[in-house]
C-alpha cells in the first residue's frame, strides 16, 4: 500500500487529518502546491456536523479531515401542480444526498468555474454540508473566486488540471454506481 493510500484509509476510518503532502500525492500535484495555495485560502477547522459551508460567492473547498455531503434541497416547484412526491427527499430537512466527498477531494467545482459567468442557475446548484459519517468534525480550505486572480498562472494551471482530474473521477464513480 502506497503511503497516501494508508493515510487516506486512516482519514476515512479513524477521522485523522490528511496532510498537505498526502493530499498532493493523492491528486498527482507537484510537491509544495498546497503550501503555495494556503495563503490564498481561508482555513475552516473544527466544523461541526450538519454545518452548511458558506456560499456567499463561488468557492472551492479542499477537504483535509471529515467529509462534505453534497445535498439537493426539495423544492415544491419540482413536482409541479400534481403535487407528486419526489423520491429521495425523506431525510433530514427534505434534502437528498447526491454525493459524499472524503479527504483529498475538492467540492464546489461547478459553481466556481461555471457559476462565475452566470451560466448556471444558483437554485439548481447543490448545497454542501459537513457530513457526520467520517470524523467528529471537518477541516476544509476555502478558496473564494475573488482570490483566484491573485494566483500565479502556473498555480492556476495546476488547479485547473486537478479540477479536470477530479471531475473525471467523479463521473467515473457516478457511472459505477448507476
Amino acid at each position: 500500500v502506497v503511503g497516501y493510500q494508508k493515510a487516506y484509509r486512516l482519514a476515512c476510518k479513524a477521522g485523522q487529518r490528511l496532510n498537505e503532502a498526502e493530499f498532493e500525492e493523492m491528486n498527482f500535484l507537484p510537491r509544495g502546491t498546497m503550501a503555495r495555495l494556503k495563503p490564498h485560502c481561508e482555513v475552516l477547522d473544527h466544523l461541526a456536523h450538519y454545518r452548511s459551508l458558506p456560499c456567499e460567492e463561488p468557492t472551492l473547498y479542499f477537504i483535509f479531515r471529515g467529509a462534505v455531503a453534497q445535498l439537493e434541497e426539495h423544492r415544491r416547484s419540482r413536482s409541479g401542480k400534481l403535487h407528486a412526491e419526489v423520491k429521495g427527499f425523506t431525510g433530514r430537512g427534505k434534502k437528498r444526498l447526491r454525493a459524499r466527498f472524503t479527504p483529498g477531494h475538492v467540492v464546489g467545482k461547478t459553481a466556481f468555474f461555471v457559476g462565475k459567468e452566470g451560466l448556471v442557475d444558483s437554485k439548481v446548484l447543490p448545497m454542501h454540508q459537513v457530513s457526520s459519517r467520517v470524523s467528529g468534525y471537518a477541516e476544509v480550505w476555502a478558496l473564494k473566486r475573488s482570490k483566484w486572480d491573485e494566483l500565479t498562472p502556473d498555480l492556476k494551471s495546476i488547479l485547473q488540471d486537478l479540477m479536470l482530474f477530479q471531475l473525471a473521477d467523479d463521473r467515473q464513480h457516478a457511472l459505477l454506481i448507476e
